[in-house]
């Protein structure tokens, strides 16, 4: 069902040439982000951040 489907979701990938892939990607607006962060406590940071920064958004 569509229902089912995650609003927003987020991936992180390992990179071979060393860092890491983040992917975030938000149904309602369609819009896709990637990023390379080679810092895992500033990748949890801001995938922590991020659904909340799109709530404010909406509010507004």
């Amino acid at each position: 069902m569509a229902s089912d489907a995650p609003v927003r979701f987020a991936s992180v990938a390992v990179r071979d040439e060393g860092g890491y892939d983040i992917v975030r990607r938000g149904a309602t607006r369609s819009e896709c982000e990637v990023t390379v962060e080679t810092s895992i406590d500033r990748i949890a940071g801001d995938l922590t951040k991020w659904p909340a920064a799109r709530a404010c958004q909406k509010a507004a």
